[in-house]
């Protein structure tokens, strides 16, 4: 090739044509190659010329004034995607989707793009990363004239990590503020000049830094590869890698033989579908393997929850008061909450707005941990003419529940047991006990569900959002697992539901097995209840009105459509706090108090 550019960029490329390894150049007649600058995160704001190549890989990290992300890119740009990943979600429009279906398939960095792009409905497949070729420009070490006294380099890690070392090392950073300014052509030198430093300097490196790990590698160094979460969703196929390993110079040649032959193509004057068409016989088998690989089962072992055991331990714990025996199945309204001793102060107060409130008859249904007879009899005084079944959940473990909410205690897990724990009831709306009832949970529970196990209100975080989220907790292969199986179970994308009100059907959640097969998970993925209600039920829901789910944290509530006002997040009025629409809560504490007094100690 014969390459030209402005800003130097045809100079830059050929001193770097010139450093190419003989094994990898390739003989053609002479092609002249005009290169232009692409603004990944904004191309649209670029010249580009009509009819642009360009290989697109990489994380398109920025979106514009926090509004929308680099795709698609500028229409002259005709891309072929390889080592493509996504971050966020977000970056997912309906223009990018189709754009990428256009342009597919698509070769992706890390097997989460992957994934994500197949559940989407987008061609994927799986490439590695591109920097795992830059031993292309670069002699093999034996051929180095290598500094006599050499160093480990410690790459951005946290003071004192060097410690670790046996033997010198040199700290550097890849953040350091005169690369901040760079241009293309200057960037691309340092990196160069920094590479044949590794080379030159240092037997290894130990960094946090994705982009030292492989380059390294690829260049011959033993790289030690220590991120903040090895659950990240940029490492998934691209950890563990050694120089000369099997699986780095599949990935290694693999990008390679794929540019090589579009190179080819698009060289020697082919039109666009000519190569594209190319491109599509050429990665039909890889979208096929990824396609199998993601409709596989879950792959991790056998979770060890005892579902039986946990049902006959709070069977033995198990307290009933109030007129079970006068109960009409037919009028009853079945409601549940869930809380421990830290929030026994609470549950009056959520009862009394709930029981004022409702047109019918209400039974309740509590799982709870912490609460003695004292307490439970003192609570049945209060309400005397309420049924009322206190479900004692202390001897459940779930294991580790990594994604537990700082301000939430344990005890919201055991709603996840009620389809088992009540076998003779089919249907119950669950209410946190964070709230106010100002509506009639009669009518809430009456909610037509047509056919859904679950109806609830969409939350503000899409659900692909909690899966990546999930695994940055997790070690590479459970994040891994976790995030394969959502994305085969659930299309993208859709807002998860919040499920601080919830009215369940137990009985289709029994015919599903939900509490055999879903709760075991916590203990593999340390998954909170809201976690694993979403990873359940997915886009199987009814969705309830806002109204009965209010959030006076994040919204204006409509103060003519009584519901539930749910003071989620931040900002508890008990708490002797300034918090909107607290005077509710504060009200009907009050009314609670002065009837039945406080509750004991």
């Amino acid at each position: 090739m014969r390459f030209s550019g402005l800003d130097g960029m045809g100079a830059l490329a050929t001193e770097v044509q010139q450093r190419i390894r003989p094994e990898l150049q390739i003989d053609s007649s002479e092609q002249p190659v005009h290169l232009v600058r692409v603004s990944r995160d904004f191309s649209e704001g670029d010249p580009i010329p009509e009819a642009t190549w360009m290989v697109a890989f990489g994380w398109h990290m920025h979106p514009i004034y926090r509004i929308k992300y680099g795709l698609p890119y500028h229409p002259n740009i005709r891309p072929l995607y390889v080592s493509f990943h996504v971050n966020r979600p977000a970056a997912l429009d309906e223009a990018t989707i189709a754009h990428l279906k256009a342009n597919g398939p698509i070769g992706c960095r890390d097997w989460t793009t992957v994934d994500l792009l197949l559940s989407a409905g987008v061609d994927a497949f799986f490439t590695g990363c591109l920097t795992t070729t830059v031993n292309a420009a670069f002699p093999d070490l034996d051929a180095v004239e290598r500094l006599p006294e050499r160093s480990t380099v410690v790459i951005d890690l946290p003071d004192g990590a060097e410690k670790s070392i046996n033997g010198p090392t040199t700290l550097l950073s890849h953040a350091e503020e005169s690369y901040r300014d760079l241009d293309l052509t200057a960037g691309t030198r340092a990196a160069l000049e920094l590479l044949d430093r590794y080379q030159r300097e240092f037997d290894g490196v130990y960094t946090s830094r994705l982009h030292s790990y492989l380059p390294a590698t690829s260049l011959g160094l033993t790289a030690r590869f220590e991120p903040k979460k090895f659950g990240d969703v940029r490492f998934d196929g691209l950890l563990g890698m050694h120089p000369g390993a099997p699986e780095f110079v599949a990935m290694q040649e693999g990008i390679r033989e794929l540019l090589r032959s579009s190179f080819e193509l698009i060289l020697s004057g082919a039109d666009e579908e000519t190569v594209r068409s190319d491109w599509r016989a050429r990665t039909a088998e890889r979208v096929r393997e990824a396609k199998a690989r993601l409709a596989q089962p879950l792959g991790l072992p056998a979770p060890s929850f005892d579902v039986a055991a946990a049902v006959a331990a709070v069977a033995a714990d198990t307290h009933r008061y109030g007129p079970h025996a006068s109960v009409d199945s037919t009028t009853i309204t079945d409601v549940t909450l869930s809380l421990d001793a830290n929030f026994k102060r609470l549950l009056p107060v959520t009862v009394e707005s709930i029981v004022s409130n409702a047109s019918g008859p209400v039974r309740l249904w509590i799982t709870a941990r912490g609460l003695d007879e004292s307490y439970r009899q003192w609570f049945h005084e209060c309400f005397p003419d309420v049924p009322v079944t206190f479900l004692g959940c202390d001897a459940v473990d779930y294991g580790d529940v990594l994604r537990m909410i700082p301000h939430i205690t344990i005890a919201t897990m055991d709603r996840l047991l009620l389809p088992e724990l009540m076998p003779e009831i089919d249907r119950v709306t669950y209410i946190d006990i964070d709230t106010v009832t100002e509506g009639d949970v009669c009518e809430l529970a009456a909610t037509d569900l047509r056919g859904a196990p679950v109806a609830g209100r969409p939350a503000r975080q899409a659900v692909s959002g909690l899966w990546r989220s999930a695994g940055d907790q997790l070690g590479p292969a459970e994040a891994s697992e976790l995030r394969r199986t959502m994305s085969a179970r659930h299309g993208f994308d859709f807002w998860a539901i919040n499920c601080g009100v919830l009215v369940l059907d137990l009985a289709q959640m029994r015919k599903d097995n939900f509490v055999e097969e879903w709760v075991p998970l916590v203990g593999l993925y340390g998954l909170n209840d809201q976690d694993l209600m979403n990873a359940y039920v997915g886009d199987r829901r009814r969705e309830l009105e806002p109204r009965w789910n209010a959030l006076p944290v994040l919204e204006e509530l409509d103060g003519t459509a009584k519901g539930i006002v749910h003071f989620a997040g931040a900002g508890k009025p008990w708490q002797d706090r300034l918090v909107p629409y607290g005077e509710k809560w504060t009200a009907m504490a009050e009314s609670v108090e002065r009837r039945a007094g406080k509750p004991p100690a």
